[in-house]
């Protein structure tokens, strides 16, 4: 790192990277930044989203594993269209991807069910305003617990939960949920 600090200085053009902007903060002399925090700092960034993209995906495998209809239909249209007008299998390229709204709507009931952040960060209002009868005074702090509105069959426009298979805007499936795009609160004066 002080080879990198020394390079700083000695090129009239510098490098704008992470590592970069850490060596570059300033502190008073008693918080001086070691050189171990900075490597840490350096690994959570690389790491962190490798553990919530983990995690996901091991949840979707566990559903998947829980309702064996979803799975055998979506190894049906993985197959479809690998496999179309190929006489013998092949790997799943990225364009293939494109063409499997099954598989993009297991992963966002995965995702639904199983959301990597189950509380976003806090917001706050900046005037008074009504919602649904309740009266949110100007700078109060507001919660959003994703993983509780995920779940709420209530809040799906009061018709109940969907339970069969059809495609619109995603893929309507037996078990989950259906998604709907709804406008945000500001939205709804």
């Amino acid at each position: 790192m002080k080879a990198k600090t020394d390079d700083l200085n000695h090129h009239e053009e510098e490098v704008v990277a992470y590592g970069d902007t850490l060596l570059n903060l300033e502190f008073p002399e008693e918080k001086r930044k070691f050189n171990g925090e900075i490597v840490s700092l350096c690994s959570e960034f690389l790491t962190g989203g490798t553990e919530t993209t983990s995690t996901s995906l091991q949840w979707i495998m566990a559903n998947l594993v829980k309702y064996p209809s979803i799975q055998e239909k979506l190894c049906q249209e993985i197959s479809e269209v690998v496999n179309r007008k190929n006489s013998k299998p092949k790997g799943v390229e990225e364009e293939d991807v494109e063409k499997m709204p099954y598989l993009k709507a297991v992963i966002l009931e995965g995702l639904r069910r199983h959301p990597p952040g189950h509380i976003l960060q806090p917001h706050k209002v900046t005037e008074e305003v009504e919602l649904n009868g309740y009266v949110i005074p100007k700078d109060a702090t507001i919660n959003f617990m994703v993983a509780d509105m995920n779940m709420d069959t209530k809040a799906v426009d009061g018709n109940g939960v969907d339970l069969y298979e059809k495609l619109e805007f995603t893929v309507m499936m037996k078990n989950p949920l259906r998604a709907r795009i709804r406008p945000r609160a500001n939205q709804l004066e």
